[in-house]
């Protein structure tokens, strides 16, 4: 895994239990929520950070005691967020629009959508 790249969300998500849940259609009962490390990276995957900063952040949240098996898991998570596209990499940083950033329930959500239909983020047969 190439970990200089800096790893970004590509989904709409809420909170839910302290973790994040992917926002599956625009209704608030159809949320798909993470598994604490993939919540945990998810929101980490802001776009200015790399997969070595990520990792080099949560050694230190271990405080010396980091597992044998971390670096590994961490990995694992990270493929199958991007397997399964709620997460995608760039040799670059990257600004993300507000619709990504900020948790849906939070927004203005008529704006965001608007802002998501604009941005080709979705199409008008997504929206149910």
């Amino acid at each position: 895994m190439n970990e200089s790249k800096y790893f970004f969300r590509k989904t709409v998500f809420t909170m839910q239990e302290g973790k994040a849940a992917l926002v599956t259609s625009f209704e608030p009962t159809q949320t798909t929520l993470l598994e604490p490390w993939m919540s945990l990276i998810f929101l980490m995957a802001d776009g200015m950070h790399t997969i070595e900063e990520l990792k080099q952040h949560l050694v230190k949240q271990y405080r010396g005691n980091v597992p044998s098996d971390y670096k590994r898991t961490i990995e694992s998570v990270i493929t199958r967020l991007l397997e399964s596209e709620v997460i995608g990499l760039s040799e670059n940083t990257m600004q993300l629009p507000a619709y990504i950033t900020t948790p849906f329930d939070k927004q203005d959500q008529k704006e965001s959508i608007k802002m998501m239909l604009e941005d080709g983020y979705l199409k008008l047969g997504d929206l149910h």
